[in-house]
C-alpha cells in the first residue's frame, strides 16, 4: 500500500533523472460534461514523451497549450473521435483537432506521432486527418499507430465491430478482446 496519495493535477515529480509533469485538469473531450482529465509529460535523458490521456482532440486551447508548453520527441494522441462525426463529435472540433496536431508539428521538436484510441474504430482515421499526414511528411515527423508504434500489426477490432459480430458472434468476438488483451 502506497504510504501518501497526492494530486498530480498540474504538478511536477522528479525521480531521479526522470522529470513527470501534469497538465492542470482538461476537458475529457469538447466540454466538461464528461469530467476531467491530466496529460502527461515525461522526460527522461535526452527525450520527452507525453500522452494526452482522453482529451478526444486535442481541440480546445488548454488541451494544446500543454503540448506546445512541453515540447515532446514522442506525443501519444487519443485522438479526435472522428468514428461519430457529426453526432457526438463535430466537424469544427475536428478541424481544430487537426490544425493543433500540425501546429504542435511546427512547433515542437515533435519526431513521432503515436495515434490511438478514438482514431483506430474509424476505418477512414488516415483521411479525416489528411492535414496531419501531409504536415507530418513536409517535417519529417513519423505517425504511428499505437500498434506500430510496439512494432505489432493493426487490429482495428472496435471499427470491425459489426462484421466481425455477424461472422462470428457477439460471445466469440468478446473472447478474442479479452485474449488479445491477456496477451499484450
Amino acid at each position: 500500500m502506497p504510504k501518501k496519495l497526492e494530486v498530480a493535477d498540474g504538478r511536477n515529480f522528479h525521480l531521479g533523472k526522470t522529470f513527470i509533469n501534469f497538465s492542470k485538469a482538461v476537458c475529457h473531450g469538447t466540454n466538461p460534461r464528461l469530467g476531467y482529465v491530466t496529460e502527461v509529460s515525461i522526460k527522461s535523458n535526452s527525450e520527452k514523451f507525453l500522452c494526452t490521456s482522453d482529451v478526444e482532440g486535442p481541440s480546445l486551447k488548454d488541451q494544446i497549450g500543454f503540448i506546445l508548453e512541453e515540447k515532446p520527441d514522442v506525443l501519444f494522441v487519443d485522438g479526435p473521435m472522428t468514428y461519430m462525426l457529426g453526432y457526438r463529435y463535430s466537424y469544427k472540433s475536428l478541424e481544430i483537432s487537426n490544425s493543433n496536431l500540425v501546429k504542435a508539428m511546427k512547433e515542437t521538436s515533435l519526431n513521432t506521432l503515436v495515434l490511438d484510441h478514438h482514431f483506430l474504430r474509424d476505418l477512414n482515421y488516415k483521411t479525416r486527418i489528411k492535414p496531419v499526414y501531409e504536415a507530418a511528411e513536409k517535417r519529417g515527423v513519423k505517425v504511428v499507430t499505437a500498434a506500430e508504434f510496439c512494432g505489432r500489426k493493426i487490429e482495428m477490432l472496435e471499427a470491425s465491430r459489426r462484421e466481425l459480430y455477424a461472422k462470428y458472434g457477439e460471445a466469440k468476438v468478446k473472447g478474442k478482446k479479452r485474449i488479445l488483451r491477456e496477451s499484450e
